[in-house]
């Protein structure tokens, strides 16, 4: 059965390190079934399904086209290694925001209530009207229950509020 792994990039210089990139090119050769050196779409389909996915043929396109920056039909070693750093920068994004969210979901129940967001703000000596507060959960709450969630945060941080 194949490993799966959770890489994570030095925040110092956010590039994989060697072990890193040893890593990447063993799960690479793992794709690469006949040892030439590339990936087709069908070595993809096969371990995709192999590690439990079922890809549909867009999926797998859509992957090949994101990874195949030469357009031969086949990904190499530096093309795969290129779609995994930028797979490694939007984990780390991605976990950055989780840590910015739990500091203002401060009872960890999921969603950042108005009261959550003033206290976060005085902590950081930025001191809000309540109408003030009230717009950033109105632009922020795209379902409309009062609170920010993880994905309408996701949207407030990327919007730039």
């Amino acid at each position: 059965m194949f490993k799966v792994r959770a890489f994570k990039m030095t925040k110092a210089n956010k590039e994989p390190s060697e072990k890193q990139v040893a890593e990447f090119k063993e799960s690479f050769d793992l794709f690469d079934r006949n040892g030439d050196r590339y990936i087709t779409i069908k070595e993809l389909q096969h371990v995709m399904e192999r590690l439990g996915f079922k890809p549909t043929p867009n999926e797998l396109k859509s992957f090949m086209d994101e990874a195949d920056s030469d357009r031969n039909g086949k990904i190499d070693f530096m093309e795969f290694l290129s779609v995994m750093k930028t797979k490694m920068h939007e984990m780390m994004r991605l976990e950055e925001l989780q840590k910015a969210f739990r500091v203002f979901d401060r009872n960890g129940d999921g969603k950042i209530s108005p009261n959550e967001l003033r206290t976060v703000f005085q902590s950081l000596d930025q001191h809000f009207e309540e109408e003030e507060i009230s717009e950033m959960i109105t632009v922020a709450d795209s379902n409309f229950d009062g609170y920010i969630d993880f994905d309408e945060f996701i949207a407030l941080v990327r919007s730039g509020f």
